[in-house]
């Protein structure tokens, strides 16, 4: 499992295949930023403060285990699925 702070993992990003998604990150610290924080958002990873020796802070991030990612995403799948589900009665009903 890596723990990155935000500066590890653009330089990460950029040793590993950065071309194929530098039109996601937009090759940039902001774009890296902003990927982070919506996996934070969305439970994906967690995040720590760091406090540094100098004053200041920087942000931690973790990634969840496989398993706790797949349940995350069969969620949003049945959610998802609920509200086709009850979209199509109601049109069917003709309720909408």
């Amino acid at each position: 499992m890596k723990v990155f702070a935000e500066k590890e993992a653009e330089k990460f990003l950029k040793k590993q295949n950065f071309e194929i998604i530098e039109g996601f990150f937009v090759n940039s610290r902001l774009g890296v930023q902003r990927a982070l924080k919506k996996l934070y958002e969305t439970g994906v990873v967690i995040r720590s403060q760091k406090n540094l020796d100098n004053g200041g802070y920087i942000y931690v991030y973790q990634i969840k285990s496989k398993k706790e990612i797949h349940s995350l995403i069969m969620n949003v799948i049945r959610k998802w699925t609920k509200t086709v589900e009850l979209e199509l009665e109601q049109w069917q009903n003709g309720k909408n």
